[in-house]
């Protein structure tokens, strides 16, 4: 059993308790499960239970009514039984320990933000992320997340390993970690500044193009005004596609993107690998040149080349998981079951009553409910029931540091960077974790990171 608090988001003050739960949390859509939770005293506004009809009025120990108004600096808070949906991984994560170059640990000053520090410390974790497995803990995702699977497995201290970046739940392969603070600050301002170049693999439905040959399919697909495409390449080996096409989150609860002409700038290219008949799609490299949310499944669909079993964007359906569904259901089932008898955590004792705790257990669909129950506390890709692993793997990263010196140096709007141009970048593996590589004082260090595909 465990306390789960939101802090009052700017969106939500202004609007009233019910219409938040109802709308911003997606297991609490049920209007009566919601009725449910409201009479057992599991749901509280700054740690007073909130109600359906007015208990009291605001401030009153008695209750809070749920059509109160929210504002800044409140907080809500939920006792729930916890579950975690299932995930699929292998016996072990690859994982290789890298220790940064010498030059980009005394170039960016890294000992000066960590007095005392080791150059062992300043090292990065390549991990090869498996499909269906979030990066951090967040939503109904606590110990089935890569940080705190890769923490169990390698010895490291709880909760100390933080993520550079994000990766889709969905997508397999690399992404950086690290435990040192600054180093993570470094890669993520790098990520943030455009000095990383990145290297995806998809597998899309149909032929993609090779060359301007063979783009007719894709003129039919250049239609929204935001959005464009163009050829790129002076011939067949070096051509690819350029897609510039803002996007935004349209629905953030489910955290579904399209293009927008009020969205963010967007940019990414793609060059056809290679194109199975058998099959009829073709592995197509891709690098984003831009790093939104969800930007090279969103780019690929609007050329009309949607990934592999990627049901929110346009191919593969919510039954093509059905084989996997039943046994994530049961997975549930069989945990809940041995949970039966469990207490709920020490550092919660005095922050859940005994009857909240039993309450808890009492009105949990998933102990409770059977399968029925599970699947109402879980969407289907959670379920691993379709769309929970789509054929797009993140290959390889070049990460280019600037000396701590030089970052307010200045660009002439049509200079472009060194290590700009992402289509130069090798496509080779370099197995779990590549080796990384300084570039001396004269220029900018770079490190290479690379996953198996």
């Amino acid at each position: 059993t465990r306390l789960l608090t939101s802090s009052v988001k700017g969106k939500w003050c202004g609007r009233t308790v019910l219409d938040v739960l109802s709308t911003e949390f997606a297991d609490l859509s049920d209007g009566q499960y919601v009725s449910t939770l409201l009479a057992q005293s599991l749901i509280c506004l700054n740690g007073i239970p909130v109600r359906c009809e007015a208990v009291g009025l605001d401030g009153n120990p008695g209750g809070i009514s749920a059509s109160a108004i929210l504002k800044n600096m409140d907080t809500i808070s939920r006792v729930v039984d916890w579950h975690e949906p299932p995930v699929a991984v292998p016996w072990s994560i690859s994982v290789q320990k890298i220790d940064l170059p010498v030059e980009v640990i005394d170039e960016c000053r890294l000992r000066d933000a960590e007095g005392g520090t080791t150059d062992e410390s300043f090292a990065v974790y390549c991990c090869d992320k498996p499909a269906t497995v979030p990066v951090h803990p967040a939503g109904p995702y606590l110990s089935n997340t890569l940080t705190m699977m890769v923490e169990g497995q390698e010895g490291l201290e709880p909760r100390s390993l933080r993520p550079c970046h994000r990766l889709d739940r969905c997508t397999s392969g690399l992404t950086i970690c690290a435990t040192s603070p600054s180093v993570a600050r470094l890669i993520q301002r790098s990520m943030e500044g455009g000095a990383v170049k990145k290297l995806y693999i998809a597998r899309v439905k149909g032929a993609f193009p090779s060359w301007k040959e063979s783009s007719s399919g894709l003129r039919a697909h250049n239609c929204n005004p935001s959005a464009f495409w163009t050829w790129g390449g002076n011939d067949d080996a070096s051509a690819y596609i350029e897609v510039d096409a803002p996007i935004e989150n349209i629905d953030p609860i489910n955290g579904i993107r399209a293009i927008r002409k009020s969205g963010k700038p967007s940019k990414s290219r793609f060059r056809l690998v290679s194109y199975d008949n058998c099959t009829d799609t073709s592995l197509v490299a891709c690098y984003p040149v831009t790093g939104r949310g969800h930007q090279l499944r969103v780019h690929l669909q609007h050329l009309g080349f949607p990934i592999n079993e990627d049901v929110q964007y346009g191919h593969g359906s919510s039954s093509s998981g059905s084989g996997t569904k039943a046994a994530a259901v049961q997975a549930v089932m069989d945990a809940s079951k041995c949970s039966a008898n469990n207490l709920r955590s020490t550092c919660m004792q005095d922050a859940i009553t005994d009857d909240q705790f039993r309450a808890a257990r009492d009105v949990c669909r998933c102990c409770n409910g059977g399968a029925d129950g599970i699947e109402a506390s879980f969407s289907a890709a959670q379920l691993l029931d379709g769309g929970h692993s789509i054929d797009l793997h993140a290959l390889k990263y070049k990460v280019t540091f600037e000396h701590k010196a030089k970052r307010k140096k200045r660009h002439k709007p049509d200079e472009k960077r060194k290590g700009q141009d992402v289509m130069d970048t090798d496509e080779g593996g370099t197995g779990a974790g590549a080796g990384a590589e300084g570039c001396g004082a004269s220029g900018p260090s770079s490190a290479n990171f690379g996953s198996t595909s």
